[in-house]
């Protein structure tokens, strides 16, 4: 077991949970469970670095018919998915970020990893213990944190499972908005990724990964575009509490998931005229890094493709002049494990768009700190736009 597990799964008790955090005791108990080492089948290939001579532009699996339904304008569902939430809209967030990195930290079942984020919750508690009372704390992880040990897909019982199992740490959390990073499912025909939003004790909304990487594909299953619970199915934008996220994963961002439908859905559409961009843009990947990477885009015609290689950066957000871009990377880089200095510049970051940014160039680092004792990054208190 490696010491980051042992340390934080040290037992049921809250007061030593408490201990291995360096804060005081909590009010949530979680136990540890058996655990198995192995490495993980997801993965998106990671960034590479491009130049003219270098290899050709990766390319994702195209799921077909499953992206014509998912941006179809004739489609029921609204552009912005209204979450249930009630309370007056947040003036400022405190960001806490769980760095879980491809492959070092995949040891241990999904139980020990829904400890580890009761946990996470105990200690963003007591980080914003001071906050003011206008603060939305919210708790992000990356791509693939509830997946099985070797990264493969969950069954939809152990979906179930960990859903209700994070509800119920919403509900003695209730003021933190939870996104446990993403879910990797099957189902009897299909399979999904997707990020689950949690608040005020319940399920919020779900969105649904548009491009698998090259191993998420299960043969005999169709890739899952659309939620099974058609009632909590978002298509990328959800408004909570007057706050307006955009959501995608990984490749999606590659693909410009959140630019086009946007652009198609919300600001040509005519239905959202005081639109000017979401206040948070949220992206859990695994291998995607848009702050600093060289990216092979897509020159493959597919739908999402770009029209020549370039650096993406932060082209393909949508984030309002004076919102939010956050990114929680799961990916590897090279054959070492990220230290502190790479998780904080590259693995979890927050940047800001600047207020005279007119093409979604100037964005500006938010400076994250690593919490002694916990390992969890954090950022802020900041204000909303």
């Amino acid at each position: 077991m490696p010491n980051w597990l042992r340390a934080l799964l040290c037992c049921g008790n809250p007061k030593k949970r408490a201990t291995a955090f360096g804060g005081d005791p909590p009010t949530i108990t979680a136990s540890s469970h058996d655990h198995g080492a192995s490495l993980p089948a997801m993965s998106d290939g990671g960034p590479e670095l491009w130049s003219p001579s270098a290899r050709p532009p990766a390319r994702a699996d195209d799921p077909g018919s499953a992206m014509t339904r998912a941006y179809h304008r004739d489609d029921a569902r609204p552009a912005i998915f209204e979450c249930g939430a009630a309370g007056d809209r947040p003036t400022q967030t405190r960001v806490t970020m769980l760095p879980f990195t491809h492959p070092y930290d995949y040891e241990g079942s999904v139980k020990d990893r829904l400890a580890l984020l009761g946990q996470c919750l105990d200690r963003t508690d007591q980080l914003g213990a001071g906050d003011d009372a206008g603060t939305l704390p919210i708790l992000l992880a990356p791509e693939g944190f509830l997946s099985n040990q070797d990264g493969g897909a969950l069954t939809d019982k152990e979906r179930r499972d960990a859903f209700k199992r994070i509800a119920q740490y919403s509900k003695e959390h209730p003021g933190v908005l939870i996104i446990p990073g993403t879910c990797y499912f099957r189902t009897k025909t299909q399979v999904f990724n997707v990020v689950p939003v949690f608040y005020g004790g319940e399920l919020q909304c779900v969105y649904c990964k548009r491009w698998p990487g090259g191993n998420e594909r299960i043969e005999g299953l169709t890739w899952g575009t659309l939620y099974p619970d058609a009632s909590k199915d978002t298509r990328a934008l959800f408004r909570l509490r007057g706050l307006t996220f955009a959501t995608e994963v990984c490749n999606d961002y590659r693909r410009n998931h959140v630019l086009r439908f946007y652009d198609e859905h919300v600001e040509d559409s005519g239905a959202y005229p005081d639109m000017e961009g979401v206040d948070v843009h949220i992206l859990p990947s695994l291998g995607v890094l848009p702050e600093t990477d060289w990216l092979s885009t897509y020159t493959d015609k597919a739908e999402g493709a770009t029209k020549e290689q370039r650096v993406i950066k932060f082209t393909h957000s949508r984030a309002r002049k004076g919102g939010y871009f956050l990114h929680c990377d799961a990916g590897a880089s090279g054959e070492a494990r990220p230290d502190e200095a790479q998780i904080k510049a590259t693995k979890c970051t927050v940047h800001r768009r600047e207020g005279d940014d007119a093409d979604h160039t100037g964005y500006t680092p938010i400076p994250g700190t690593i919490q002694s004792g916990s390992g969890l990054i954090s950022f802020g208190p900041f204000l909303f736009p």
